[in-house]
């Protein structure tokens, strides 16, 4: 499974309220694309927070709260990320601080190795292997 996930300039995934650096319009582009016609996993927490938004009718199925073995993308916040580890994580750095509010960062507890990183002129894109322990 492949995980995805925006993350700021500074390390964070959200705000001290909870809302997450949107990023680029550029990023979202290319998300769509990803996860057309896949079946992709998030979280509980994730997808709360997504299901308004017309993002939800690309993929071919959304399985929500705990992953199946033909899901093909990870979807999601940190919590899911830690408790289902993806085999490749691709990470998007928004060129936005989210830090100064506070919020949750982005703390894995797997270790990774970075195979390539990437500036597109709109956000980095940083693409690892998970080391699964």
């Amino acid at each position: 499974m492949i995980g995805v996930i925006l993350v700021s300039a500074d390390g964070y995934i959200s705000d001290k309220n909870g809302r997450v650096d949107w990023g680029p319009m550029e990023d979202k582009v290319w998300l769509r694309h990803f996860i057309r016609d896949k079946i992709v996993f998030t979280g509980v927490n994730t997808w709360r927070s997504i299901r308004a938004f017309d993002i939800v009718k690309v993929p071919y199925y959304w399985v929500v709260g705990e992953p199946t073995p033909n899901c093909q993308v990870h979807f999601g916040g940190m919590k899911s990320l830690n408790k289902y580890p993806p085999d490749v994580l691709i990470i998007h750095r928004s060129p936005n601080t989210l830090g100064l509010k506070g919020g949750e960062k982005f703390e894995p507890t797997f270790s990774m190795t970075k195979l390539s990183e990437h500036w597109n002129g709109h956000y980095t894109e940083e693409v690892y292997y998970v080391i699964k322990e």
